[in-house]
């Protein structure tokens, strides 16, 4: 069941995509095409500089947030 939804989900994601990139210009496509690459890159390399826990730590020293709970 969960194959098909995928599946399902696939085509009509790359149905979606088709219609959008006929109703552009072939100019701005390229740019967004390139602008995705570029954002795609950026954040695999935050990624991958980046511990897991990094993503959680919170802004807030931890004494303060003892005090006000």
């Amino acid at each position: 069941m969960a194959a098909e939804t995928s599946h399902e989900f696939k085509q009509r994601t790359l149905a979606f995509t088709e219609k959008l990139k006929s109703g552009m210009k072939a100019d701005d496509l390229e740019i967004l095409e390139h602008n995705i690459a570029a954002a795609s890159q950026r954040n695999k390399q935050l990624l991958n500089n980046r511990r897991p826990c990094e993503f959680t730590k919170r802004s807030t020293p931890e004494r303060s947030l003892r005090r006000s709970i």
